[in-house]
């Protein structure tokens, strides 16, 4: 299937001691064509406990196709993330919780980045031992 709904709560410690928490809900879809994969999603972050009221709406796309300049071939990936605050009438959180929140999603999205690269080398390599095989 092409279509994915997730909805999961990410948790992280404080230096103080204190749990707090995200709720992010998001919808995804891939798109396949002739010459590369595209997957695009839409997901709202929802602030909990000391994050009340500190949401985000966020709206993303990769795209991956194959790639040669003559001389060595590869995979190109490129990549679009637009994280956008959504209506802070309720924000009861302070400055610092605030900065806490946006720590806690960029070190999300890094997370994110970094498994979609182990993803991709790993399926390159899946593609050059196929290769090895044809060709022995």
């Amino acid at each position: 299937d092409d279509s994915l709904a997730l909805k999961f709560r990410l948790q992280h410690t404080l230096a103080t001691g204190s749990t707090v928490s995200i709720l992010n809900q998001k919808l995804s879809r891939r798109f396949r064509e002739n010459d590369r994969v595209v997957f695009m999603w839409k997901g709202f972050w929802e602030g909990e406990d000391i994050y009340s009221g500190i949401d985000v709406d966020e709206t993303g796309w990769i795209s991956v196709r194959p790639y040669s300049d003559g001389s060595r071939s590869g995979a190109l990936v490129e990549c679009c993330l637009r994280q956008f605050p959504a209506s802070c009438l309720t924000v009861k959180g302070t400055e610092s919780a605030v900065k806490d929140f946006h720590e806690m999603m960029q070190h999300e999205s890094n997370q994110d980045v970094n498994e979609i690269n182990r993803t991709l080398d790993k399926l390159l390599l899946e593609d050059s031992l196929s290769d090895i095989e044809r060709n022995s």
